[in-house]
């Protein structure tokens, strides 16, 4: 009987599923190659922004352990328009924060804006993808804590099974088998990571896409 009860609550929950309305999405190319996609939702008044990026672990050469992150936080180290304080502060004015994430596979990087102060953010945004800085003493600072965090005496158990676990499946001719390490870490120079960063991070190498409130 419980059997049955679990088939039919499924089937009725399928069928409420595929009778839900999902708005229509809009998709478009710009001229750089970027893929836009826009989608309509809810009432409030503001606009979310995800970009994602054919980057992550999976790019990174013998060498190149954790550069799909750190060139990810770069974006947040301030542009060439805009300093790491300047971009901050406006950021907050407008109540919003720019989040950036790599993984294996992708990088994503999110915001999202009221949309009375849409083309603010939207500018912000762009200007913080298309023309990040590199500095220098950004980007030792950030390596620095990575590897003070992850020095032997600190690292746990989880995080040194994971990492073992990963080199024997995958094995270190494979980027999903690498980790990174002091001596690696410490030949990243601003120069290498932004020739990494441009390369992968492109508009046709990216999609975007919009949600919201669109008007």
């Amino acid at each position: 009987m419980k059997k049955y009860l679990v088939v039919i609550l499924l089937f009725l929950s399928l069928k409420t599923f595929a009778q839900q309305n999902f708005p229509d999405i809009t998709q478009y190319t710009l001229g750089n190659g970027l893929r836009v996609y826009l989608i309509p939702f809810g009432d409030i008044q503001k606009t979310e922004m995800t970009l994602y990026v054919n980057c992550g672990k999976r790019n990174e050469t013998p060498g190149q352990q954790y550069f799909s992150q750190l060139a990810a936080n770069c974006i947040s180290f301030g542009s060439v328009k805009y300093t790491e304080e300047q971009l901050n502060d406006k950021l907050f004015s407008l109540g919003a924060s720019i989040n950036t994430t790599a993984g294996n596979l992708f990088t994503t990087i999110d915001a999202g804006f009221l949309n009375d102060s849409l083309d603010a953010g939207m500018e912000i945004f762009s200007e913080s993808i298309l023309h990040p800085a590199f500095p220098d003493k950004e980007i030792k600072q950030n390596l620095q804590q990575l590897i003070d965090y992850n020095n032997a005496a600190k690292v746990d158990v989880d995080q040194q099974a994971n990492i073992f676990s990963n080199f024997w499946v995958y094995g270190a001719a494979n980027p999903f088998g690498r980790t990174f390490y002091k001596n690696q870490l410490m030949k990243v120079t601003d120069s290498t990571l932004k020739e990494f960063y441009q390369f992968n991070f492109t508009p046709k190498n990216s999609r975007l896409v919009i949600c919201g409130k669109l008007e």
